[in-house]
């Protein structure tokens, strides 16, 4: 069973091993291929755009949108203020706070 908890680059990690384990399985017991049946459900990437952090909700709810993001690939979580931007990773839950690292950059006029 994959356990989701933690960062998507957490989850990641945790995905490679399981799925290391079942290449082996398989490897070892060659099982017949079933065909799949269903329709395709194709999902969009994700937008820079929806990424930026909600102006409300508990700090459950925004720590787990900031670990959904941090993961090499995903646009990072956001916050824009002014003529600056920052972007969140690493988020971390202390009782009644939220900790994060922080980078902070200037915006360009046309954005």
């Amino acid at each position: 069973m994959l356990d989701l908890c933690g960062t998507a680059e957490e989850v990641y990690l945790r995905a490679d091993a399981l799925a290391a384990s079942m290449i082996e399985e398989i490897v070892a017991t060659e099982p017949e291929p079933v065909p799949q049946d269903g329709e395709v459900v194709a999902f969009p990437r994700r937008k820079p755009e929806e990424s930026r952090l909600p102006a409300s909700g508990d700090l459950d709810g925004i720590l787990r949108f900031v670990q959904m993001l941090d993961a090499d690939g995903y646009p990072p979580a956001f916050v824009d203020h002014g003529p600056t931007g920052s972007r969140r990773a690493a988020p971390r839950r202390y009782d009644e706070r939220l900790e994060a690292d922080v980078r902070i950059t200037i915006r360009d006029e046309g954005r």
